[in-house]
């Protein structure tokens, strides 16, 4: 069975989150407003839904399908929109579907092993994000997406200290960016996003990215990374560039009546 978490339980969970990649504040807030998951059947496995503009994502980290299943009963008793839910391999997709879920994005799931520092041969430059690219970062989503991103906090990170971002810039101008996030523990990196300028989309300047990537986690002595990837036409990209799919999983949705 599943249930509401107490505060005995986000104390053994906090615990277990010390040399964890997660957001450890976030799961402190989520906690607080209520909505912390865990599984009896492990007591440190756990869920939280996280809204969205276009619905609800429920953030899982369980061992086995069972605790999953019995975690996202009893949440989607609990929510009102459409619900989310990603890695969900297909021998496992069935329960969900009989939960009302319907498989919606295949992903792949991809790594790569960085073995050699690159030289820098791009004509961009690269610098880390900070506060004062608020501007440039909001002008290139304004540009891209149509909107700009909200000012009152780390945008692009939400105050999560193990997510890195870098900016792209041609000729003194941002024309694109770059997220991940590191595990300094277990030494792996994790493309979030990269968002480039539509004018460039089609040029070298994704290359220059992953070069500028592979060789700031090598630095940092991480030789692994990997990357989530749910467009086919974006594969062949990532292929070239030396990643590999390793295994294949979808994100199910779960839309209201």
């Amino acid at each position: 069975m599943a249930r509401f978490a107490g505060e005995i339980d986000f104390k053994r969970i906090e615990k277990n989150l010390k040399e964890s990649v997660l957001n450890y504040d976030e799961l402190k807030g989520v906690f607080k407003e209520g909505h912390f998951v865990i599984s009896d059947l492990n007591p440190i496995s756990f869920a939280y839904p996280v809204r969205y503009a276009d619905g609800v994502l429920i953030k899982h980290y369980t061992k086995t399908h069972n605790e999953l299943l019995d975690i996202c009963t009893l949440l989607c008793n609990e929510l009102d929109d459409k619900i989310y839910l990603a890695n969900i391999e297909k021998k496992n997709s069935k329960s969900f579907i009989d939960l009302g879920f319907c498989e919606r994005y295949e992903v792949l799931k991809l790594y790569k092993i960085i073995l050699t520092l690159r030289e820098e041969n791009y004509d961009y430059t690269f610098e880390n994000y900070t506060s004062e690219y608020t501007d440039e970062i909001n002008h290139l989503h304004k540009k891209v997406f149509g909107f700009s991103l909200a000012k009152d906090k780390d945008i692009l990170s939400s105050g999560d200290s193990k997510v890195y971002t870098r900016l792209c810039f041609k000729d003194g101008e941002c024309i694109g960016y770059y997220s991940f996030k590191i595990n300094s523990s277990v030494l792996y990196g994790y493309l979030i996003k990269i968002v480039v300028e539509d004018e460039y989309s089609e040029s070298d300047v994704r290359d220059a990215i992953m070069q500028d990537l592979s060789n700031f986690l090598l630095k940092k002595g991480i030789t692994f990374v990997f990357i989530d990837c749910s467009d086919v036409d974006e594969l062949s990209f990532f292929t070239e560039a030396g990643f590999r799919v390793y295994n294949k999983s979808y994100i199910m949705v779960k839309k209201l009546i």
